[in-house]
């Protein structure tokens, strides 16, 4: 076997741990229960260092025996961690608790689970491994899962020159803690179903991913998106996946509706550093003079009602941004859609804000784009008719049509006057309706709907006594 990933010891060559002469299960059982022995009464700590290393090679080459950790329990093996500085003993214990959440075997994986799941840590089992002890008081359940506890936030946070680092919001390092993830994510578990959602499952996988330099936010996005992974599990995965990413803008964005107003407004481009306002000029002034009362009218908590896939619908595509990064809250985007349609009638304005915000109802995409910006287009469909069957009438309206998907509108757009395939003019035949169609297809695509917000939406309607109507019908599939 490859000894170059197991742990380095003092006997390296020592026939005990080797996999190809112990083959037998009950002797590999009995060495390892033999060596917990050992560490529960050993008082030497060279000796105890030696014994432990031994263990954390046993947990490798003999992944599928676990009652030893029966008997690391009963040594108490956490009251030795809390007063312990030997750091070849901490490496040894942290190479133990990744092996054992490393461990795939599955063949007693039932025991331990009934065991957890009867004190009510759904879920433990997992990191654990096999245990195939199932025969054990409420005490030693209790013991057992304390020891896990402690065992995993030891291996997470000790302190080591090379040890990760996470860095906040202002600038400044701290050092990543398994506790302090889990404690953060835990914090938006309140009325889930805790029988299936586990804080710790999560925060496993947020330290899987960790590495030096990254960012609090980055932290909070994976821990978001691991959450949501989990709604297989169970759904209210996706309610804590919502919950965290919502909790992580607010972190990065400013909590009054005015300030972030007034930045959207005073906004400026990167290049050259000119005033581009996003916000329109007549809409800041109403929002400036009634700050405070648009503020303090402001329920923040209810951006905590969206899922997951809303949620992440509205980061992506009706937030607003300053060059590329996010300002807004859902709140903030609510109420600025009642002072575009009410303006200087406040009462009015965080009447229909509490309406949007508690979902009696919402507005269409449009107005959740464009309210109280410099393109106050707020309608979502517009019907035209084709200007005319010549080259300036199909252009023109084609323009039209350009300009109006621009501002998020949506296209409605009747043909009956373009002559069918073949038809004459003059000395000349025309090339029909397909051609002009697929000319419009294209600027679909090219002019998206609020600058890349969604794709185009175009309806195409014609009469069914067109010559070309079959052909209108096949495109469909071949446009």
């Amino acid at each position: 076997k490859d000894r170059s990933t197991r742990v380095s010891l003092s006997n390296e060559n020592n026939v005990l741990l080797d996999p190809e002469v112990l083959t037998d299960f009950s002797t590999q059982t009995l060495v390892l229960t033999m060596l917990a022995t050992l560490v529960k009464y050993s008082t030497s700590e060279n000796e105890t260092r030696i014994l432990y290393e031994y263990l954390a090679e046993a947990t490798m080459v003999f992944p599928k025996v676990f009652p030893v950790v029966h008997n690391l329990l009963d040594a108490k093996i956490n009251s030795v961690l809390s007063s312990c500085h030997d750091q070849a003993i901490l490496n040894a214990v942290q190479t133990i608790i990744q092996n054992m959440i490393a461990s795939e075997d599955t063949s007693q994986q039932h025991h331990l689970q009934h065991y957890l799941q009867s004190c009510g840590f759904r879920g433990l089992w997992r990191f654990a491994g096999p245990y195939t002890n199932s025969n054990c008081t409420p005490e030693s359940a209790e013991l057992f899962v304390n020891c896990l506890e402690a065992m995993v936030e030891m291996c997470l946070t000790v302190q080591e020159p090379n040890k990760e680092t996470a860095v906040g919001k202002d600038g400044r390092k701290e050092d990543v803690h398994f506790d302090k993830i889990t404690s953060r994510i835990a914090k938006q578990c309140y009325n889930l179903d805790m029988n299936y959602v586990d804080p710790s499952a999560v925060a496993i996988q947020v330290i899987r991913g960790l590495y030096s330099g990254v960012t609090t936010v980055i932290l909070d996005n994976l821990a978001a998106e691991t959450a949501a992974t989990m709604a297989t599990n169970h759904p209210d995965y996706a309610i804590l996946a919502a919950r965290i990413d919502v909790s992580n803008l607010h972190k990065e964005t400013k909590k009054s509706f005015s300030e972030v107003m007034h930045d959207l407004y005073y906004a400026k481009d990167p290049v050259t550093n000119q005033h581009t306002p996003i916000i329109n000029e007549r809409y800041y002034s109403i929002i400036k003079n009634n700050a405070e009362r648009l503020d303090s009218a402001i329920i923040y908590d209810r951006d905590f009602s969206y899922n997951y896939i809303g949620f992440k619908t509205l980061e992506r595509s009706y937030l607003l941004k300053i060059n590329g990064k996010i300002v807004e809250r859902p709140q903030h985007m609510l109420m600025r859609v009642a002072v575009g349609i009410h303006e200087n009638d406040i009462d009015k304005v965080i009447e229909t804000y509490n309406y949007l915000s508690e979902r009696y109802f919402t507005h269409a995409s449009p107005t959740l784009f464009n309210a109280c910006t410099n393109n106050q287009q707020m309608s979502s469909c517009f019907l035209l008719t084709l200007d005319d069957d010549s080259i300036k009438g199909i252009y023109g309206t084609l323009k039209k049509c350009a300009l109006i998907s621009k501002y998020a509108g949506g296209i409605g757009l009747n043909v009956h006057c373009i002559r069918a395939n073949s038809a004459e003019d003059n000395t000349d035949t025309t090339n029909g309706l397909v051609s002009v169609l697929k000319l419009y297809n294209d600027m679909a695509i090219y002019v998206d709907q609020g600058g890349n917000k969604r794709p185009g939406a175009f309806a195409i309607y014609l009469e069914p006594w067109h010559a070309d109507i079959f052909d209108f019908l096949e495109l469909k599939r071949n446009i």
